[in-house]
């Protein structure tokens, strides 16, 4: 049990980590391109992306934590 939360908690953050990646590159790139995009609202979708992000990477990293701990905690107690 104890390997398969340890595979677990590594595919989980290594799976953040990659779309967190992509996301900066897409914000970056969408930034980087707003003059270029004039008034179709393209500017607006990237900074939105932007702020969205914000809020749901940090959340997801911490409840990734906060199930690998708690499962962590619950394998130990049955072991005893």
């Amino acid at each position: 049990m104890k390997g398969r939360l340890r595979m677990f908690a590594g595919i989980a953050y290594r799976l953040g980590y990659l779309v967190m990646v992509a996301w900066l590159v897409f914000v970056f790139y969408g930034l980087a391109q707003a003059d270029d995009w004039g008034g179709d609202g393209r500017s607006a979708a990237a900074l939105l992306m932007f702020a969205a992000g914000l809020i749901v990477f940090p959340v997801y990293f911490v409840l990734v934590y906060g199930l690998g701990r708690l499962l962590s905690l619950r394998g130990k107690g049955r072991s005893r």
